[in-house]
């Protein structure tokens, strides 16, 4: 196995620091060409993180002033069909969220900034969470037309209740508005 300092992870940093491995996001937005790379760079560090008996916490963070910006959904174009960029998509993300759950060792996450999409909703797969207090979170499912991902549908209300992820998460600002008026 190659170690994990010298193995090339281009959208990541690896620092070490006493016995554990620390990851920092430097890459802020994640564009259709880099992210089944990024993807698949993340499942290979956690296998790889686990199999390294050196290791014995990962860490993740932000480089700069965000925690992650989520996806880049502009550069999200059609050059497949739908039916095939679903297929492709489920099996990429299955896998991704499967190694946050399949990993043995702490995980710890530190938010120093702003979070977007699917860095926030596999928060709930952390061991462990500390945020900036200049951390936001930002889930844009309803805005998107898309479901919850990363477990967070399941995750969330255990940790936070169902009205809180209702009202934080899932029902749009607009909507609450009307209803509250």
């Amino acid at each position: 196995m190659q170690s994990l300092r010298k193995r090339d992870y281009p959208q990541f940093l690896f620092t070490t620091a006493s016995l554990s491995l620390n990851v920092h996001l430097t890459i802020l937005r994640i564009c259709l060409s880099s992210r089944i790379p990024m993807y698949d760079a993340w499942i290979t560090a956690l296998h790889d993180a686990s199999n390294d008996r050196t290791v014995k916490i990962v860490a993740v963070t932000g480089a700069g002033d965000y925690f992650s910006s989520g996806n880049d959904l502009s550069n999200f174009t059609m050059t497949k069909s739908p039916l095939e960029m679903a297929e492709e998509a489920k099996s990429l993300l299955l896998r991704f969220v499967a190694a946050f759950i399949d990993f043995p060792k702490p995980l710890v996450a530190l938010v120093n900034g702003p979070a977007v999409g699917i860095s926030v909703t596999t928060l709930g797969l952390y061991d462990y969470i500390f945020a900036a207090d200049n951390a936001t979170f930002h889930t844009p499912f309803t805005s998107l037309g898309q479901t919850p991902e990363g477990c967070s549908s399941y995750t969330f209300p255990k940790v936070m209740g169902q009205i809180k992820v209702s009202y934080n998460f899932i029902l749009p600002m607009a909507f609450l508005k009307i209803l509250l008026v």
